[in-house]
């Protein structure tokens, strides 16, 4: 299906949704626009749970519409907010420090991969000798790598980066998932 380059070449819209978010938390934190400000000052003054602005900063930040890719961009924001509410419960979504939107971008993208790399081989899945619990356990195999490797990923490309211009977190995000699917070599 074209290799890991192409695979990820797919999807430009998620290394571009994925520095956007990176971008849009920062102004969350620094305060510096004051479109943002008074957007955060609304969300504090009704006194917004966590989990509201979790769907507001995904309303924001991701594709609209109704393609198969910008629902799944959506729903891939969705899983990684929820990732990094679970890890830390009483964590402040309006002020994020780096490692924490770092870990939501690398969320992120690890479900991104996950639901590209289904659409593209999902039908390995399909295969009627395997039984539905063993394909559940594969592809929650399949994710949970996805989602290490690509944090492995952009970790190492990060690393000396600390403040990263949006064309190079556009770079570091789109090696990482080259990388993270030439493991699928074959595959797609």
């Amino acid at each position: 299906m074209g290799g890991a380059r192409s695979a990820a070449n797919r999807m430009r819209a998620s290394t571009r949704t994925g520095t956007s978010v990176f971008e849009f938390m920062q102004a969350i934190r620094e305060k510096t626009d004051p479109v943002i400000r008074e957007w955060v000052d609304s969300l504090t003054a009704r006194n917004a749970s966590a989990q509201e602005i979790a769907d507001e900063i995904i309303r924001l930040t991701t594709p609209a519409g109704g393609s198969q890719d910008e629902a799944a961009s959506q729903e891939s924001m969705a899983q990684a907010m929820q990732d990094l509410l679970a890890r830390d419960p009483n964590i402040d979504l309006l002020n994020l420090d780096d490692s924490s939107i770092w870990a939501l971008i690398e969320s992120f993208l690890g479900y991104e991969a996950f639901s590209r790399l289904y659409l593209d081989i999902g039908q390995v899945f399909e295969d009627a000798t395997l039984s539905p619990r063993d394909r559940v356990t594969r592809m929650n195999e399949m994710r949970d790598y996805l989602k290490a490797e690509m944090s492995s990923q952009v970790e190492s490309l990060r690393e000396g980066i600390s403040n990263a211009t949006s064309g190079q977190l556009q770079s570091i995000l789109q090696r990482a998932l080259e990388n993270t699917f030439a493991v699928y070599g074959g595959s797609i």
